[in-house]
């Protein structure tokens, strides 16, 4: 079964993802459609970038 998919603006917009609506809406493309788990390594590849490698 496929994984639902959602565009920018309804991520942008739900409650799961609301603290994080800065990130979503710099990275998310308008004319494409994303899963949770993409959407959630979006986020986690933003704000692990600043780490450093060990």
């Amino acid at each position: 079964m496929a994984e639902t998919k959602f565009s920018k603006s309804q991520l942008c917009t739900c409650e799961r993802f609301a603290r994080y609506r800065d990130i979503l809406s710099a990275f998310l493309k308008e004319d494409k459609s994303y899963g949770i788990a993409e959407t959630e390594k979006i986020i986690n590849d933003f704000l692990g970038s600043g780490k450093e490698e060990k």
